[in-house]
């Protein structure tokens, strides 16, 4: 099994999350970005202001609402992390790609229109490589990062099913092609894991982890024979409720997964050192919730 890092878990509770996206919220109209009165961060914030104050209230046997509110936190988290990374004047576009990625319904599976999400990870990943200080563009593929004096660029990719994430990688692949420039492709795998309870330490989280996603190391096989593709990242999560405390708790887990391809190791290997690097500054700040 190729290594998984992260995966160390840690709490938010429902009260926490609506004060994380008042944070985002606010950051957003600090830097002038004209959020829609009604959009997907400030009804997960509603639904988990309910479940803060006891008006909501879950129970193990409830699981569609459970799913309901495990999507609402990481609504709730990807755009505080967003919000983080925003300056005031950011990139040409960036105001415009927050608004499309506050589109969309509550849950993945009832949007009709993927892009919202798709712009959202794309703005997740922006903010994790920001966050690690590492500088980012919006360009195609979808993100460029210079890495000491070349360009890089990242094609980033959610996935709705393990049946969609070949086509997805091979999708990826061609956007780096055309961009001309090596690229690292970025798989969201968030649908697929919104239902999984790994439990253990890092390891035994992240072989559950893997063991949902034998299509991307199926997928590594062929993309990884182009040597424009550099490697790939997969972004995991997983959400474990416990309901033995007086109040329900959940307990998310945020795993990275990196693979280098083996003819291009040597080019690759010094972007995903970064990475690892920006996922330590981001763990820390989310530490501060």
């Amino acid at each position: 099994m190729i290594p998984w890092t992260g995966g160390d878990a840690f709490d938010l509770s429902s009260s926490g999350a609506v004060a994380a996206a008042d944070y985002a919220l606010q950051r957003f109209a600090d830097v002038d970005v004209d959020v829609p009165r009604e959009n997907r961060l400030i009804r997960a914030q509603r639904l988990l202001r309910g479940v803060a104050t006891g008006e909501i209230k879950l129970s193990p046997e409830d699981l569609s609402l459970i799913r309901r509110v495990t999507a609402s936190q990481w609504t709730v988290l990807d755009f505080y992390l967003i919000a983080r990374a925003t300056a005031k004047r950011g990139p040409a576009g960036h105001a415009d790609r927050i608004r499309l990625a506050l589109g969309g319904a509550e849950l993945p599976e009832e949007d009709s229109n993927h892009l919202h999400r798709n712009t959202a990870f794309e703005l997740v990943v922006a903010a994790f490589l920001a966050m690690g200080n590492i500088p980012v563009l919006l360009a195609e593929p979808d993100l460029v990062v210079r890495l000491d004096s070349r360009e890089i660029g990242i094609a980033a990719k959610r996935v709705q099913s393990s049946g969609a994430i070949q086509s997805r990688m091979r999708e990826a692949r061609r956007q780096i092609v055309a961009s001309e420039l090596d690229g690292l492709i970025a798989v969201n795998v968030d649908a697929i894991m919104l239902d999984a309870a790994p439990t253990g330490d890092v390891n035994e989280k992240g072989q559950s982890v893997d063991e949902k996603l034998a299509e991307v190391h199926r997928a590594d096989d062929e993309v990884g024979q182009h040597p424009e593709v550099l490697g790939r990242v997969v972004f995991a999560r997983t959400a474990h409720w416990s309901f033995e405390e007086s109040r329900p708790g959940l307990q998310q887990d945020m795993f990275r997964q990196y693979r280098v391809y083996t003819r291009s190791e040597g080019e690759g290997d010094g972007l995903i050192t970064d990475l690892e690097a920006a996922e330590a500054l981001v763990a820390a700040r989310l530490q501060e919730l």
